[in-house]
């Protein structure tokens, strides 16, 4: 799968980078530095071993209608 912009959106979002007291880090002509970071965690930890199998499965009745639409899209 190629790499898009849409699958890069799909996976970060831009945030503004910070320094250690919380100020907005700007470059040379004073323009905001921004950073992407990922939507979610992209590996695995120790942690996410020590849960069940159930912790990571989604029922289908609690998903909204953009994730159940999402699923049929993935079925097809």
């Amino acid at each position: 799968m190629p790499v898009t912009p849409f699958v890069m959106d799909s996976l970060f979002e831009t945030e503004l980078n910070t320094e250690p007291d919380g100020t907005v880090r700007r470059d040379e002509e004073g323009v905001e530095i921004t950073r992407s970071v990922s939507c979610f965690l992209l590996c695995w930890s120790k942690k996410h071993f020590s849960e069940s199998t159930d912790y990571y499965l989604t029922k289908e009745g609690t998903m909204t209608e953009e994730d159940l639409a999402g699923l049929e899209r993935l079925k097809a």
